[in-house]
């Protein structure tokens, strides 16, 4: 808890990580030439010490040794004490975090890491209790034994960091031929191979939500008319949803489960895990019909919209697992307090629902919510009809948030993140599309419009992080790739030129601040940053789609729509660049895969040319009536709008016709225009049937 006296120089932070730590009796710094000055200055080691704010185990380390007089007293002794927020400066965290994982074969956070005073890592680890426990070294014994030697031996010390650094040197990729179609079809194989037939997920606990990899499965299902695959995917949708892993009472997915059943979660609920699960849940209803999607979905939008959502339009980054000093206390039940809630009458039936039991499911004897029997079960066991229970269900959710919500919350991490806010965009602008609701639209707009206000510097390029009114950190390719592809998706919902225009823009930027020499390569640093250990290359998904992965999706989609070859030339190198790797670790390039399979389906555009808004609206009501994932939909109203469009659209010649009309091009082939619902279905479905038989090759 933060006291009145703060007693280190993160008090003069903006980053929410950093204050938490503004009172420990360490002398932390914050990542910069002063602090490597000092380390320089007085030939001390640096204590690197990176986390993020919702981070369970960094508020345990904190408790254990930062708060604590006798770690402080040595680290202040010996050290330079560095605090990072990896949230705002991933660049550091990838490439310390890779440090560790190739130095002992794990990582996680906090991380640890030991440097030189020129910045070289000679010792990284993750959390260490206090002193030695249960078999993990403590951090005084580490701290202590890299102190003393390098008091007495430095050069052994140098030499070793020295040795370590040697081998980070740049990574140039591996280019391939370009892949085949087949290799899309196989990571798919690979990746459902690993389907969980009793609980649905496609790894082994812990289980990651992993919205990317989902996508993929859902849209290579549905195009591909693969009922065995798409069952996967809903029985995996329908698992998370039911498990503990997703709020019912307000709303949205906590960060992962600890368990196989995804039951236990760790709560911290995350921006970008949700946009990503929006995307799905809002997909597979327009998909499939099926009115738990929608349900889902809009749960997922509620909460973001209610508790993510800043006055200003953007949204905030994540809240913590823990509230009163333990994991999960905001959202877990006891048995007693849940029946005084539900009352006598009804006090069984929502019980039996919700999973509430007097022993529990949780630490202490509480429980966490999940859907431990169906709709149909509930009504039944309580004499009701489906349709006569759900009201009363309703009603008792809102008694369960109003009264949660009389609790101590978790911290708001309340920075605004440009990328992470570029994929809630996306997800509540498809999400609009998808479920007929004009406010999800409206408040990704909000968003964007937010980011182009705040986050934008002077000279256009974008900005990292905005807290209270301060923007800061030049921007990393991630939130480039990110926003882009959330201006895409608000382009192809409220069909407003101005964003494809941003778009297009921030793309051509992205490219010169970020392509490596290797011809579909790219840094997650610009080439004017920070000159750093190494410059940083993210090829895999995390937690987080990789940047290039959706970098590749939003050229394929650029090219499209503009039919302009270097968006297609800019994908296609990323595909040859990312061959290899998408053959040998398909989970790890879901994201990618994805990007290939649109290209593979080559998205159709479809230009409606019409002089009144009135004249279009029912041509585009036809088509969005269907699911059409690969597919971007284009208006032209007006001569002053197809002024603007001529500006983006390399074949302008279509604004030239009279009169109503769809015009369908896909990969520079174009379909005779059509003027009514009916060819309009025709064209669509023979482009389709096209794209499955005839998969389109590079040029």
């Amino acid at each position: 808890m933060i006291q009145d006296k703060l007693t280190n120089r993160l008090a003069g932070s903006n980053s929410p990580y950093l204050l938490q730590h503004a009172n420990n009796p360490v002398n932390w710094q914050e990542w910069g030439r002063e602090a490597f000055a000092l380390a320089a200055e007085h030939n001390r080691l640096i204590f690197l010490s990176i986390g993020y704010s919702t981070c369970h185990w960094c508020h345990v380390m904190e408790h254990e040794s930062f708060e604590d007089e006798e770690v402080a007293a040595l680290i202040n002794s010996a050290y330079i004490a560095i605090k990072v927020d990896r949230e705002q400066r991933p660049d550091i965290d990838h490439i310390y975090m890779d440090v560790c994982q190739a130095l002992t074969g794990s990582g996680g956070w906090p991380l640890t890491v030991i440097l030189t005073p020129d910045q070289k890592p000679l010792f990284a680890g993750t959390y260490f209790p206090k002193r030695q426990k249960q078999g993990r070294p403590g951090l005084i014994e580490i701290l202590s034994a890299l102190a003393a030697e390098w008091r007495t031996n430095p050069q052994k010390l140098k030499d070793s960091a020295g040795r370590i650094a040697e081998h980070f040197v740049e990574d140039t990729g591996f280019a391939c031929s370009f892949p085949d179609e087949r290799l899309v079809m196989n990571g798919v194989e690979k990746i459902a191979g690993g389907y969980d037939q009793r609980y649905g997920g496609f790894t082994a606990a812990p289980k990651f939500p992993m919205g990317h990899l989902l996508e993929l499965l859902l849209n290579h299902a549905l195009t591909r008319n693969d009922a065995e695959l798409l069952h996967k995917v809903e029985h995996s949708l329908l698992a998370m949803y039911r498990g503990g892993i997703f709020d019912h009472v307000g709303g949205g997915f906590c960060r992962y489960s600890t368990d196989a059943r995804w039951l236990v979660p760790h709560f911290e609920k995350m921006l970008y895990d949700n946009a990503l699960l929006l995307r799905c849940y809002a997909s597979a209803h327009k998909a499939t019909g099926k009115a738990v999607y929608r349900e889902v979905a809009e749960s997922i939008a509620s909460y973001v919209l209610r508790d993510l959502a800043a006055p200003e339009g953007g949204f905030y980054a994540a809240e913590d697992a823990d509230s009163e000093g333990h994991e999960g206390r905001f959202y877990v039940f006891a048995y007693e307090e849940f029946m005084q809630l539900a009352g006598e009458a009804e006090g069984k039936v929502f019980a039996d629902y919700f999973g509430v039991t007097p022993s529990g499911n949780f630490e202490d004897g509480l429980n966490i919510l999940h859907l431990h029997s169906s709709l149909e079960e509930a009504a039944a066991v309580a004499g009701l009809s489906v349709a006569e229970f759900l009201p009363r269900l309703a009603d008792f959710r809102q008694r369960l948030l109003n009264y949660r919500s009389q609790r101590t919350r978790p911290l708001l991490d309340d920075k605004i993140i440009t990328g992470w806010n570029g994929l809630m965009i996306g997800a509540l602008a498809q999400a609009g599309r998808y479920l007929a609701r004009a406010d999800l639209i409206d408040a990704a707009r909000r968003a964007a419009l937010f980011v182009r206000k705040n986050l934008v510097s002077p000279a256009g390029r974008l900005l990292r992080c905005w807290r209270r009114g301060k923007a800061e950190i030049t921007s990393f390719f991630e939130d480039y790739a990110f926003l882009i592809h959330g201006l895409l998706e608000l382009f192809r919902s409220d069909y407003n030129s101005e964003w494809l225009k941003w778009a297009v823009e921030l793309h051509e930027q992205a490219v010169a601040l970020f392509a490596g020499r290797q011809p579909g390569s790219y840094y997650e640093t610009p080439a004017d940053g920070e000159k750093l250990l190494f410059r940083p290359r993210n090829i895999t998904d995390g937690a987080l789609p990789s940047a290039r992965s959706l970098f590749a999706d939003n050229s394929v989609l650029l090219a499209s729509i503009t039919g302009n070859s270097r968006f297609t030339d800019l994908a296609t190198a990323i595909f040859a660049d990312g061959a290899s790797l998408m053959l040998r670790a398909p989970s790890a390039t879901a994201a990618l895969l994805n990007a290939l399979r649109r290209y593979y389906q080559w998205p159709p555009r479809l230009l409606i040319h019409a002089k009144k808004l009135s004249d279009a609206e029912p041509l585009v009501e036809t088509i969005e009536k269907l699911y059409l994932p690969d597919s971007v939909l284009v208006l032209a109203i007006g001569e002053s709008t197809d002024q603007s469009l001529k500006t983006l659209l390399s074949d302008t010649e279509l604004l030239s016709g009279s009169g109503t009309m769809v015009q369908i091009c896909q990969q520079n082939r174009c379909l005779k225009p059509v003027t009514s619902k009916a060819e309009l279905i025709e064209a669509l479905r023979q482009i389709s049937a096209q794209a499955l038989a005839n998969p389109a090759k590079p040029t």
